[in-house]
């Protein structure tokens, strides 16, 4: 590892933060100093370090980028709320908004199927952490949730948290959205139930090895962590890959788990013991 000035890292956060390309994400310093120290393992000089946080960052937040305008959204999402809107209204809003962002978008053909799987391990859970939630919670209109649970939400951009809190305060007062970027710190609150949605391969680029660490440091009693089943393109299949994957995470340990796969998506839960 070359012997890298740690002023450099306040100077290119703070250039990341003003660029045009990030400057409306708002993104955490914690995010952006953790990519850093770990690419300066690997990095021969500043400028190496420098191509490589560019890199790594791109390839981290790239698939957050979408055509969706937070601050214009929550307005309209404002507006929208005022009508008391009943459940079909809601579910036809989401669904709306969902089609712009990729992630979500892939989930779509199968989202009663999805939310029904989900829905008894949400209904029997108090607390329950949606980690890198992106526009996850906009499946609540089809959870059919009786119980009211607390939903603790993270993601790394300010404009969509407050999207996402506005959209709790209109639909579902239980509901709370923090920016955090819960792989370098990960949340401290007990919960009954984890869910980290197609997040953990992209986790994997960012820090090889981490999920295992990370499953670890999540005082839940269940995960459900999900990962695609095949790529963008629809031709390979990843579902023995993306099990490895999981398996690595867990070797060792006395979790049970088991796997199913909705749509294109594969859905691991697992369940941690009490010792860990």
């Amino acid at each position: 590892m070359a012997r890298i000035d740690p002023a450099n890292f306040s100077a290119m956060i703070e250039k990341t933060q003003n660029s045009a390309k990030y400057k409306m994400l708002d993104l955490p310093s914690e995010l952006l100093e953790d990519i850093l120290t770990q690419e300066a393992k690997l990095s021969q000089n500043s400028a190496d370090l420098e191509r490589r946080f560019r890199e790594k960052l791109h390839n981290i937040i790239a698939p957050y980028l979408e055509e969706i305008h937070y601050p214009s959204e929550t307005e309209k999402l404002q507006q929208f709320a005022c009508g008391k809107p009943d459940l079909e209204a809601w579910k036809s809003y989401c669904f709306g908004l969902m089609t712009r962002h990729a992630s979500t978008r892939e989930r779509l053909p199968y989202l009663e199927t999805f939310a029904a799987f989900l829905n008894p391990y949400i209904q029997q859970s108090k607390v329950v952490l949606d980690l890198a939630c992106a526009l996850d919670p906009l499946i609540l209109p089809w959870l059919q949730l009786d119980s009211q649970p607390q939903l603790i939400c993270f993601d790394v951009q300010s404009p969509r948290i407050e999207f996402l809190n506005q959209f709790f305060k209109a639909f579902y007062r239980l509901g709370k959205a923090i920016r955090q970027d819960v792989l370098a710190d990960p949340p401290k609150q007990k919960a009954d139930l984890a869910i980290f949605l197609k997040e953990a391969h992209r986790f994997e680029k960012r820090r090889p090895g981490c999920n295992r660490e990370f499953f670890l440091s999540l005082s839940a009693r269940t995960l459900i962590v999900s990962l695609p089943s095949q790529d963008l393109a629809g031709k390979h299949s990843l579902e023995a890959y993306h099990t490895r994957l999981i398996e690595a995470a867990i070797a060792g340990l006395s979790w049970d788990w088991s796997k199913t796969c909705i749509g294109n998506e594969l859905i691991f839960v697992i369940q941690k013991d009490e010792t860990s």
